[in-house]
């Protein structure tokens, strides 16, 4: 079975990503992945979520060189 790591608000903030607020107006906007519920009102990335996001907006970058 494979492990899958699931980031909270305070894992983004703390890489970089931003606020509590501000990743709320980026999910809201479209620029950011939406996060899965895992209960009681709780939001998670999964972590491999958001490196494939990473990963095509690298690539957006490159195309558009």
């Amino acid at each position: 079975m494979q492990n899958i790591n699931l980031l909270s608000y305070r894992d983004l903030e703390s890489r970089g990503y931003g606020s509590r607020v501000t990743i709320w107006r980026k999910v809201n906007a479209g620029d950011f992945p939406e996060p899965i519920d895992t209960g009681c009102g709780r939001k998670r990335w999964r972590e491999s979520t958001i490196v494939d996001w990473l990963e095509s907006k690298a690539d957006q970058l490159k195309a558009a060189e």
